[in-house]
């Protein structure tokens, strides 16, 4: 009851997060935390929405936010109508992708690797071009078999799941197919930064 009546009073600008203390969530009070909060009409917060959005997200599609936003794609495009002379975009399979103005990176991003939760953004932020991040077509498109995911380039190789013990994070990798050296030894990296991060030692396992 108490977590009810505080997403209520989130949702009705009363409170905000704060942070952790103790290892508890705490809270603050929205006048505090932003004392002269913008106050937008209808179609402004359906513009700075897109912009925002697509900033963040991009490249991603009208389909992409209407998922994200849980928003009509009605109210999407007229969003997207105020803002497009800020955003630049591109078409591929048939549809218009969107994104922040800018040249694309002119060499391999670094890091390479990342192991991640099924809900992080990069994989649940989308719907309409979530594969995206499966360009060969190996991951089965039917529900996640594990809570994880391992990533290459910006390409899901592998299910992932992680287990935590008092001395050592292990992560468990279900690969979509046969991995090469070199993205074994990107995910290996990626697992020595995240049991840096818990002042763990961790290894990654295969099949």
């Amino acid at each position: 009851m108490l977590m009810i009546l505080l997403a209520h009073a989130e949702l009705d600008g009363l409170i905000c997060s704060g942070t952790i203390a103790d290892g508890e969530h705490t809270y603050a009070l929205m006048g505090g935390r932003a004392p002269a909060p913008r106050r937008l009409e209808r179609t402004e917060a359906l513009a700075e929405l897109a912009l925002r959005y697509f900033t963040g997200h991009g490249p991603a599609t009208q389909r992409d936010l209407a998922y994200w936003a849980t928003l009509p794609l009605t109210d999407v495009r007229a969003g997207l109508a105020q803002v497009r002379n800020r955003l630049e975009s591109f078409q591929h399979d048939g549809r218009t992708f969107w994104h922040a103005p800018g040249d694309a990176p002119t060499r391999p991003q670094e890091p390479a690797a990342h192991l991640l939760q099924i809900l992080d953004e990069t994989y649940r932020g989308y719907q309409d071009s979530r594969w995206v991040l499966d360009a060969a077509g190996h991951v089965p498109r039917s529900r996640e078999t594990a809570a994880g995911m391992a990533l290459v380039d910006a390409q899901l190789l592998a299910a992932m799941r992680r287990s935590v013990a008092h001395d050592h994070v292990r992560f468990d990798l279900q690969p979509y197919r046969a991995l090469t050296p070199a993205e074994i030894e990107a995910l290996d990296q990626a697992a020595r930064r995240y049991g840096a991060y818990l002042r763990l030692k961790a290894r990654i396992t295969l099949p």
